[in-house]
């Protein structure tokens, strides 16, 4: 787009360039340095890019100044050019240098000032090509000059310049579009894409925590689990000894080893023993509960009768349920093993 812009506005001024004599311009040498133009600055673009902007610079100056010789040369007129070389190399170290400096200060970009210096300097870097080349040459009157068979007329080159320029100019301001739709839609998907990572690493954190305060809890209850275990260890030590003693000493009044007991005594006796073994019977099953809690579970086989056990359970309750008014009854099958 910028190479365009120079040659477009090199053609305006040979357009506006009056010499009374009657001008046109070859189409190939014109077509060449349009893409003089084009290319090398696209070439001193990327250079500026690639190796710092005073050496792209001056490979863009080069440009404007092989396209503004070239263009030269597509101009035709009945007259012969007469060159001063120390303007044409005044033009083309004007074209050079100040083009170095444009891109240093432009790709700096520290300050809008910089900006605005390179932009500046750039410009005066075509105009001073430019007019400087054009004092450079003067044009001698020749008789019997014929103009070649292929020419524009100055008319046909502005409408062609006026028309490129435009088709230029306007791709550029599309692809200039299209290009920030692009990077704001860009900008918004990673602005997307952090506020996704940023729930994500939020939710990482919730669940990091809550896993730790599993762990503590898990450590917490596996110490409960085992205070409990520890604590009906011990009751049931405690709560045998007392049993031992009242279950042996019921079995001595029911067998009447120290002398004769009542009927209604001996029921008592029985019961009393019969209790105890119960209780104690259950403080085992509360301890052997307790132990696959510690690791220790051991698995027995028993041979039991069910109408005695079902007996023996009635008997602990049956004065509770006398007192509640509850009628208990029993239905064992004769047959039961």
């Amino acid at each position: 787009m910028a190479g365009s812009g120079i040659w477009a506005t090199h053609f305006v001024a040979m357009l506006a360039y009056s010499t009374g004599m009657p001008i046109a311009f070859d189409p190939g040498l014109t077509v060449l340095s349009v893409a003089i133009a084009m290319g090398l600055r696209c070439l001193g673009f990327a250079t500026a890019l690639a190796f710092g902007g005073a050496v792209g610079g001056m490979i863009a100056g080069f440009a404007i100044a092989a396209m503004r010789y070239t263009g030269m040369a597509a101009l035709q007129l009945p007259a012969r050019a007469v060159w001063d070389f120390s303007y044409v190399l005044a033009s083309i170290l004007i074209g050079v240098s100040l083009p170095g400096l444009a891109l240093h200060f432009a790709l700096r970009g520290r300050i809008r000032r910089d900006c605005a210096l390179g932009a500046g300097l750039f410009t005066l870097a075509i105009v001073g090509t430019h007019f400087t080349g054009m004092s450079a040459v003067r044009f001698v009157p020749e008789a019997g000059y014929k103009f070649s068979s292929m020419v524009m007329a100055p008319f046909v080159l502005a409408i062609v310049v006026a028309a490129s320029a435009a088709f230029i100019v306007g791709q550029g301001l599309i692809v200039a579009m299209v290009d920030r739709y692009l990077a704001r839609r860009a900008q918004g998907e990673s602005l997307r894409m952090r506020d996704y990572i940023a729930e994500l690493e939020t939710t990482q954190k919730a669940l990091k925590k809550a896993g730790n305060d599993l762990t503590v809890a898990l450590g917490v209850a596996a110490e409960a689990s085992h205070t409990k275990s520890n604590f009906l260890a011990y009751m049931s030590h405690e709560l045998r000894t007392p049993l031992n003693a009242i279950v042996r000493f019921s079995d001595t009044m029911t067998k009447e080893v120290f002398g004769p007991l009542s009927e209604r005594y001996q029921s008592y006796a029985a019961d009393i023993h019969h209790s105890g073994e119960h209780l104690l019977a259950l403080i085992n099953d509360v301890l052997d509960l307790s132990r696959p809690d510690a690791g220790h579970a051991d698995l027995r086989e028993e041979e039991f009768g069910p109408a005695e056990l079902i007996a023996e359970s009635l008997r602990m309750i049956v004065g509770q349920a006398a007192k509640a008014q509850i009628g208990l009854s029993t239905h064992i099958a004769a047959d039961l093993p």
